[in-house]
Order: structure tokens, then C-alpha cells, then sequence
């Protein structure tokens, strides 16, 4: 049922985007990415975490209402988590065990191109990054795994920044992308912890996009 909640969000949110999108615009384009999370926790406890790797992937749909300012609403899943290791233990390495964040995320971004040209387009763009829970679990040396969803928050906001450089050929584009989402809020309800545990997310991807020419009205 949880899962079936979360969808009726981000199902909300996307039907939101497309009619914000459908006011005048120079250029909309639509498409998919696929990249790679690392992925930590930082606060108090951040000392006994080690960051971990994992995918993220999302649809995007991107608008220019200028030759130089436009919106990014994108939806999909990405990965977070983090080792934890004993700090007295006399093996911390053996003694290290994974926690798994699987989040259905919604950024809204605002961007700025702050270089023209025909071909490639470097972009800067930073907004807040809607995430909700859908796996969050605790895996033990043992192999045993902990479901923690009910220990953690339903609703995690960060704010995210980053660079895209879009490679445009045609109506064809290969956005490459970096940035970075700093958790605003803390992820675990349990109060020994909601002072320290936020999340930190370093993200790369790549991904392939298409301008729609019933809206495309000039080259920017």
C-alpha cells in the first residue's frame, strides 16, 4: 500500500510539471538518465559510516522559458546508503554492514545556461529534491536483514546542486550530469538520531533526450 501511495505522489507531481510546462516556452525537451550514486550520511555519527555506491535513474522532462533561464522537473528512483562499522571493534572492516535506501525522488530545478552554443550547452541548476522512502533495510554480518521503513521518515527534502553540459545534435540531446543533494531533513524517526543522520549524495549520470518540435520555437 505504501508503495502504491508514493506513486499517487510522484504521479501528482509529474501531471503538475507538464502543466506548468504547457505555459509558452522556447524549447521543451523530454528523456532519461541513468547514472551512479555515492552515497553517505553526514551529522555526529558520520564518523563510523563509510559511503557506498549505487544507481540512480529518472525521466526527465526540461523546459527554456529564456535563451538563458528554464525549469527541470524530473522522476524516478535513486539509491542511498551507507556502510556502518563498529569503531571499537578490533576488525572494524569485518565488522562493517550495509544499510539500503531505495527513495522515489522529484526534483524541480532551476537552471541557468551561462555559455551559447550550437552543439554544447553548460548548464548550472539547483533546486529542492523531493524523496520518499520505498526500501530502507539494514543488512547484518549474518546475512539477516532488518526492514527499517517504519524507523524511518516518510518524507526526506534535500537540496540539490549541480552542472550539466547537453550535447545537442539535431533534435537529439545527451545531457551529461554531476551534482550534489545535501539532506535538509533528518531520514530516521528514532530520536537518538534525528539531530545527526542526514543524507549526502554525490551523483554522475548520462542520458539521451528529445526536443518536441510542436513546441520548439526558436535556436537558443
Amino acid at each position: 500500500m505504501k508503495i502504491f501511495s508514493i506513486g499517487k505522489v510522484g504521479a501528482a507531481a509529474l501531471l503538475a510539471a507538464l502543466i506548468a510546462q504547457s505555459s509558452p516556452c522556447m524549447e521543451l525537451s523530454v528523456g532519461a538518465k541513468l547514472g551512479l550514486n555515492a552515497s553517505g550520511v553526514i551529522g555526529d555519527t558520520s564518523n563510523a559510516m563509510v559511503p557506498r555506491i549505487g544507481v540512480n535513474a529518472c525521466a526527465f522532462a526540461s523546459e527554456w522559458l529564456t535563451e538563458s533561464f528554464g525549469l527541470q522537473e524530473e522522476i524516478g528512483l535513486g539509491f542511498r546508503g551507507e556502510n556502518w562499522k563498529n569503531p571499537d571493534s578490533l576488525y572494524p572492516l569485518a565488522n562493517t554492514y550495509p544499510n539500503n535506501f531505495t527513495y522515489l525522488e522529484i526534483p524541480v530545478l532551476a537552471k541557468w545556461k551561462f555559455y551559447k552554443h550550437d552543439m554544447i550547452r553548460p548548464v548550472l541548476y539547483g533546486g529542492p529534491d523531493f524523496a520518499f522512502p520505498i526500501i530502507s533495510e539494514s543488512v547484518y554480518l549474518n546475512g539477516n536483514t532488518t526492514d527499517m521503513i517504519s524507523k524511518t521518515q516518510p518524507f526526506d527534502l534535500g537540496l540539490c546542486a549541480g552542472l550539466s553540459v547537453d550535447i545537442k545534435h539535431g533534435n537529439a540531446i545527451i545531457p551529461i550530469d554531476i551534482r550534489y543533494i545535501w539532506g535538509a531533513t533528518p531520514f530516521l524517526k528514532d530520536p537518538d538520531y534525528t539531530l545527526a543522520m542526514h543524507h549526502s549524495v554525490f551523483s554522475i549520470s548520462a542520458g539521451f533526450g528529445w526536443i518536441l518540435d510542436f513546441v520548439k520555437k526558436s535556436e537558443y
